[in-house]
């Protein structure tokens, strides 16, 4: 009785062949499918090559792929630097803008303290009636009153004095909006109101 697998030639190895009629593989050689029997003459379908798998060391990433994980990696490195700048500046924006409200918060009470002094007798160390003697110092010595030269929101000064209105001036902890002076925030004091007026773009 004939064999139905005769030996392997090993010179065919490589080579594998599909049954047509069953689709099993049948190896290089082989006069007969294992599977189904049918002669290994008969039409075949497809031929297939066995092809060494190289290791995943010596595979290369095709160039069009590394470019987009590359433009991948900028794209997000950019968002982030972007997103850093924008709370920086966000941040900055929030710190001048409230030292500016502390600053003039100060101003406030400052005038409200003049026009006290304003209304005070001369007998009692104010101004009877008068601007133009106010000083920080005379204002600190009110009763209950702290030391407005410096606080912890800034410095503060009197300028332009005269018989009815003066201005008292306050400046900030943090540099201002054109990044050379510190926040600067004048007030013009009258015997019964008091209003900011324009210094600047600070």
């Amino acid at each position: 009785m004939a064999s139905l697998s005769p030996p392997k030639d090993p010179q065919k190895e490589s080579s594998l062949v599909i049954c047509g009629n069953c689709r099993a593989e049948i190896k290089a050689g082989y006069r007969f499918c294992r599977t189904c029997g049918l002669a290994v003459s008969s039409p075949v379908r497809e031929e297939v090559e066995a092809k060494p798998i190289r290791p995943a060391r010596d595979r290369q990433i095709p160039a069009g792929v590394l470019l987009r994980t590359i433009l991948t990696i900028l794209a997000s490195v950019i968002v982030l630097v972007v997103a850093i700048a924008a709370g920086v500046l966000a941040y900055r924006e929030w710190s001048v803008d409230a030292d500016r409200r502390e600053v003039t918060d100060d101003l406030i009470a400052l005038a409200e303290r003049s026009q006290q002094y304003f209304r005070t007798p001369l007998i009692r160390g104010g101004g009877g009636g008068r601007f133009d003697g106010v000083t920080l110092e005379k204002l600190r010595q009110l009763p209950d009153r702290p030391d407005w030269t410096t606080t912890g929101d800034g410095h503060y000064m009197i300028h332009q004095l005269s018989e009815t209105s003066l201005m008292i001036e306050g400046v900030g902890t943090e540099i201002g909006r054109d990044e050379r002076s510190p926040v600067r925030v004048v007030m013009q004091v009258w015997p019964d109101s008091a209003k900011v007026v324009p210094a600047g773009t600070n």
